[in-house]
């Protein structure tokens, strides 16, 4: 359960990865989603392991 590891995305490029949600429930408005910023090293890291 959960969108860890799911996209952040504007304007059609990926700008993040799903780290956790504060609220109380999954998708839940009652607080933010937190993301992990795409770095260069984490984009080589990606394509290097897919």
């Amino acid at each position: 359960q959960g969108d860890s590891g799911g996209p952040l995305i504007c304007n059609n490029v990926i700008r993040g990865i799903t780290a956790f949600g504060k609220g109380k429930k999954c998708g839940a408005v009652d607080g933010p989603g937190v993301y992990t910023r795409l770095t260069k090293q984490y984009l080589q890291w990606i394509r290097k392991t897919i």
